[in-house]
């Protein structure tokens, strides 16, 4: 066991020194494109040659401002404004005698109840 132990050894050293030599062939191609790029002027309009425009943290932070200002901005839309508890003292004004203006909390609207009687309506009563 120890010799074909020791054999399996050797042939992954070869194969860790062949993948060694073979990534540092392709680095030294790929440098020697690189500067005949440059030097013949290729780059120019190679994207993959051209400086990144700023920090790549600042555009995300940015980007994240702006979708958070409008999840903001939704979430506080007009609609949402409507379903908000009105200004019942109000609304009570010009109600037949005994009649109050309530809000209620499960549909988000105003309804009208008649304390003497014990009615309810979800339309307002004329006097």
């Amino acid at each position: 066991w120890k010799a074909a132990k020791e054999e399996l050894r050797a042939e992954e050293e070869e194969e860790e020194d062949a993948y060694g030599s073979l990534e540092k062939k392709r680095q030294r191609e790929i440098e020697e494109w690189r500067a005949n790029q440059v030097a013949t002027g290729a780059a120019k309009d190679n994207a993959n040659f051209q400086p990144l425009g700023g920090d790549w943290r600042e555009r995300v932070k940015k980007r994240k401002k702006v979708e958070t200002t409008a999840e903001e901005t939704r979430r506080t839309s007009p609609k949402d404004e409507a379903k908000r508890k009105p200004d019942l003292v109000g609304l009570a004004k010009g109600l037949p005698s005994g009649w109050q203006a309530y809000w209620d909390e499960s549909s988000k609207q105003v309804y009208y109840g008649n304390v003497l009687t014990s009615e309810t309506t979800w339309t307002r009563p004329k006097v």
